[in-house]
């Protein structure tokens, strides 16, 4: 295998990538999210039909992924995947879920199954009750992906096997899983929490068999002339996801649930109004890249 240390470009897809939080709250308070549970005054419904209008009239393909929360807890979640699915601009849709919604609940949206992929969030704070049955289920009907959050604790580490094992013996083989590091959630702390060695192990162990089985994320990479397809958990194994100083071809937006909008990366706040969604490059300032779906983005280093 090539020496990742030696690439000098990540990333070959400029696609425009918006991430749409339709609500504020979630079910679960998992101790590692800044998402809990809470009353709002936001007048979800409203916000969407602003949102949907803007969304429509982007000048350029766009990718868009639906957070929360648990943005299935919108009150127009399923007439909000019904009106994005006609934007001719938008050519994928994901949902980030906890999957605490019932399937048959999630079997309304199955004529827009070809425009959706549902990325099914695992917690093991949680019960989550008849989890890998549901995901059997949905694998008939949806494309999925399963993304296992490895808790620090190492009293939910018995859990974890557990249920991993669960997992990867009844998914499909086309359905892509990984086991993710839970980043940093407090102001001016950038990358992973510290694990201790038990829970370190399960998280390597658990790479190394997705590695072998073939089914993982994969991010483009280009070392000496010549591009690779590796694991994303690579670049985070050897802490290579760090990109700052390099020239990146960011084109990543997060519309908050009250309607203001991020450029990612960036801290300023504007209304959707008045955001214009279009190609924006910078130099990376991060020391550390979390979002791994911006590595998607052409990325070059500076000599």
């Amino acid at each position: 295998m090539n020496d990742l240390r030696l690439m000098t470009e990540v990333g070959r897809d400029p696609t425009m990538n918006i991430n749409w939080e339709l609500v504020s709250h979630c079910q679960f308070k998992c101790s590692y999210c800044y998402f809990h549970p809470h009353p709002s005054q936001t007048d979800y419904v409203s916000v969407a039909q602003i949102v949907l209008k803007r969304l429509k009239s982007i000048e350029h393909d766009f990718k868009l992924t639906l957070l929360g929360g648990e943005p299935s807890l919108h009150p127009k979640f399923e007439e909000t995947i019904r009106e994005l699915s006609q934007i001719e601009r938008l050519k994928k849709i994901y949902i980030v879920t906890n999957f605490e919604k019932k399937i048959e609940d999630w079997m309304k949206l199955s004529e827009f199954s070809h425009r959706l992929k549902i990325v099914i969030s695992v917690h093991v704070e949680y019960p989550q009750e008849n989890l890998v049955q549901k995901m059997i289920e949905l694998q008939k009907f949806f494309s999925i992906d399963v993304v296992f959050n490895v808790h620090p604790d190492v009293k939910y580490l018995v859990k974890m096997k557990n249920l991993a094992s669960e997992i990867e013996e009844n998914l499909a083989e086309t359905t892509t899983l990984s086991f993710m590091k839970i980043h940093h959630n407090s102001k001016g702390l950038e990358g992973y929490v510290d694990y201790p060695t038990e829970v370190e192990s399960f998280f390597k162990e658990k790479n190394q068999r997705l590695k072998n089985s073939g089914r993982y994320e994969k991010v483009s990479v280009k070392i000496q002339d010549q591009w690779f397809e590796v694991p994303k958990f690579q670049l985070v194994d050897q802490n290579l996801n760090r990109f700052k100083g390099w020239s990146c071809d960011l084109s990543a937006y997060i519309i908050h649930y009250d309607g203001q909008v991020s450029e990612a990366c960036r801290k300023k706040k504007q209304h959707i109004l008045r955001t214009r969604f279009s190609p924006n490059p910078q130099i990376c300032p991060l020391n550390q890249c979390v979002c791994d779906d911006y590595w998607a983005f052409p990325k070059t280093i500076q000599s």
